[in-house]
């Protein structure tokens, strides 16, 4: 506490009065050279303000995304951006799936002016097709002298091979084997320059030391796992830097301020009109999560049998009741229409049946 005090000039009282202790530099706006790095006092304008980065994201891409942006979720994109650009930083997002990691790591990726690399694992991909996109983000990062992040998720894993690939990565920087012959002239071409510049001998040792360092100075890889099961356990014991070389963020279950504004989102954002039953719904979406989180726990502890509920089971309740919604609604319509019909055509009868009478 004394060394908080003395570092940063200010009292205990107002260090734990505060409701998060965040800190960012992304309020000067998207140029990096220009920016202040300070701590966050107002929540609410870091959350206009990151959404403001995510409608410049949504204009400057094809595939968009729509997201809630909640003070957690602020929380996890300030943080993955404040390791990302540090030195060698990188970063190990844990969490269950469709808890937002992705889409978090490319906004903070955005926020903090880097290009972001994620292979796309189609069919027949294969350890040829791994290494060549691993060799061509090292020579992004090195040889174009890109601030790169590389983002991989756990569900691209085709070979166990990767992993040791990016444990190479994550601790010296390269890949053994990775270049080929034509390669070393890009390769050559930087380190050359690095070494005059370093005032270091220029031979093939050097010249490749230099453009490694570059690599790792650039370079930023952030990995999105899911720590159920033992494969994860496994994974994390053959292949340490991935712990030992990035800072864990750990992404818990979502607050109720998160069910409850991502549960109005997806309803507004798909157009189902509610009218005044808009906030009574999504208040009835939030207690059925959480009541089946508590009952998971119960279970647990129970039987020793675990249930897992993640956010993804709250976007699928979300898409079960717009999809059984629209089909209720298109069944009420059409029974209304045939009843109209009906009724005009009762109608229309009367009307010749009083002609006929006279």
């Amino acid at each position: 506490m004394q060394r908080a005090q003395s570092k940063f000039a200010i009292s205990g009282k107002e260090i734990f009065n505060c409701e998060r202790i965040i800190f960012g530099d992304f309020y000067e706006g998207i140029d990096v050279d220009t920016r202040v790095y300070k701590q966050v006092m107002d929540l609410e304008k870091m959350v206009d303000k990151i959404k403001e980065f995510l409608e410049d994201y949504n204009g400057s891409v094809k595939n968009q995304m729509h997201l809630v942006m909640f003070l957690d979720a602020c929380d996890h994109v300030c943080r993955i951006s404040r390791v990302i650009q540090q030195p060698l930083g990188n970063s190990f997002l844990l969490g269950v799936g469709g808890s937002g990691r992705q889409s978090l790591a490319r906004l903070a990726t955005f926020m903090s002016n880097y290009k972001v690399f994620q292979i796309e694992v189609v069919k027949g991909y294969g350890m040829s097709a791994w290494r060549e996109d691993v060799k061509k983000v090292l020579l992004q990062a090195g040889g174009e002298n890109k601030e790169t992040t590389f983002l991989f998720v756990d569900t691209q894993i085709v070979n166990e091979q990767q992993l040791e690939d990016i444990n190479n990565v994550l601790n010296g920087g390269d890949v053994p084997g990775l270049y080929k012959k034509e390669d070393y002239e890009t390769i050559d071409k930087v380190g050359m320059q690095l070494c005059v510049e370093n005032k270091i001998a220029v031979n093939k040792m050097n010249m490749f030391k230099q453009f490694v360092a570059r690599i790792k100075t650039n370079m930023h890889m952030i990995i999105a796992m899911s720590p159920l099961g033992g494969a994860f356990i496994e994974r994390n014991r053959k292949f340490p830097s991935m712990i030992n070389c990035s800072t864990i963020d750990w992404f818990s279950e979502w607050p109720e301020e998160a069910l409850l504004g991502v549960g109005r989102g997806q309803i507004l954002q798909h157009g189902v009109d509610l009218g005044d039953d808009l906030n009574g719904c999504v208040e009835m979406f939030k207690v059925i999560h959480q009541s089946v989180e508590h009952e998971s726990k119960e279970f647990m502890e129970v039987l020793n049998r675990s249930n897992h509920v993640t956010p993804t089971s709250f976007l699928e309740q979300l898409n079960m009741y717009k999809e059984i919604l629209s089909k209720k609604r298109k069944d009420v319509s059409a029974a209304k229409e045939r009843l109209v019909i009906g009724l005009d055509v009762m109608e229309k009868a009367n009307v010749e049946i009083v002609a006929l009478q006279k």
